[in-house]
């Protein structure tokens, strides 16, 4: 059986990669919040990058290619998003 749509919320958090500069920018709630930490893990599930950022704008570190997942975590919640390095 299928539903009537009641109310479609537009997307109030998320993150944009930007591949050639690497620029990793927040956009939304969540960046209101501090402290705020990116996290970058690979496909294995190994963490391979950590630290704090207090700017909305980050550039990621270069990576080996390959797909990532990465992570921007606040007491607000946590911003994950999949990017191709």
């Amino acid at each position: 059986s299928f539903s009537a749509v009641k109310t479609i919320v537009q997307k109030q958090n998320d993150l944009e990669y930007n591949t050639l500069t690497r620029q990793l920018s927040i956009k939304g709630q969540i960046d209101d919040f501090t402290p705020r930490y990116l996290t970058i893990i690979d496909r294995s599930g190994k963490e391979v990058y950590f630290r704090g950022i207090i700017s909305n704008q980050v550039t990621l570190p270069q990576l080996p290619s390959g797909i990532y997942f990465v992570v921007v975590s606040s007491v607000k919640g946590n911003l994950i998003k999949t990017i191709l390095q």
